[in-house]
């Protein structure tokens, strides 16, 4: 009797613990699968971001070219035909007209395709894009490269993310931020790259989706993910935003 007993106590304990077991490999493969589900969703959230991404600079690459070429030409044959012109205020005036005007649709071209990119690199392009703002707007906009380690290597898609990023938010902050100055900070050091945008705006963080500027944002957003990239954004105390943006190798 007390065998039985015994291996009947046994024998609810093999199956108790058998029980367990299953449990647990149960929600150990649950979670596995849960797992591979949400990195499918995210690889499928990516590969759908960088679509968006890159019909977005096919169509601004055709558009800069459409300007370049059709835009250029006119205003090139505009120009000989100012020339010759017996000179007198009106052709002067003219002529300043055209230089600005020319001016004005290579910047639209730059911006459509930063050709600065593939020829000076990330640092340089950024430091160009600032000095051209400074020229059209009364903000006092800087760029500062604090460390440019040679180590720190982007890929063509990473700096062209890179520069859009920071041409949204300058634009963001020219129009919306009621700013007196932007500083643009870029660090590239420890196989990291660390860039960061400072102004004393009004904020241009809590933009309800209807906002002109928040679809800007929606980009930014959009292209941190796609390069792999983090992003904090923090309102001060006093006045101003200071954006905080990483992107590791």
């Amino acid at each position: 009797m007390n065998e039985l007993l015994i291996i009947g106590s046994a024998l609810m304990v093999f199956i108790a613990l058998a029980i367990v077991v299953f449990v647990l490999v149960y929600q150990r493969r649950m979670y596995e699968k849960h797992h591979k589900l949400i990195e499918l969703e995210l690889a499928d959230q990516k590969r759908l971001i960088e679509a968006e991404i890159r019909a977005t600079e096919r169509e601004q690459k055709r558009i800069a070219q459409d300007l370049h070429d059709d835009t250029g030409a006119s205003l090139t044959s505009l120009r000989f035909h100012i020339a010759q012109l017996q000179d007198s205020p009106q052709k002067r005036a003219m002529t300043k007209t055209l230089s600005e005007t020319t001016y004005k649709v290579r910047n639209v071209c730059n911006e459509l395709l930063p050709y600065t990119l593939e020829e000076l690199g990330l640092a340089d392009s950024l430091s160009y894009m600032v000095s051209r703002l400074n020229d059209t707007v009364e903000i006092d906009v800087n760029f500062i490269l604090i460390s440019d380690d040679n180590s720190v290597i982007l890929e063509q898609n990473e700096e062209l993310a890179m520069y859009r990023i920071v041409q949204e938010f300058l634009s963001n902050i020219v129009k919306y931020a009621e700013a007196s100055y932007i500083d643009v900070l870029l660090t590239m050091k420890d196989r990291t790259m660390y860039l960061e945008i400072v102004d004393d705006g009004n904020g241009v963080i809590a933009m309800p989706k209807n906002h002109p500027g928040s679809f800007g944002l929606q980009n930014i957003v959009s292209r941190l993910r796609y390069i792999n990239g983090s992003m904090v954004r923090t309102q001060r105390k006093q006045r101003g935003t200071t954006v905080e943006i990483r992107k590791s190798l």
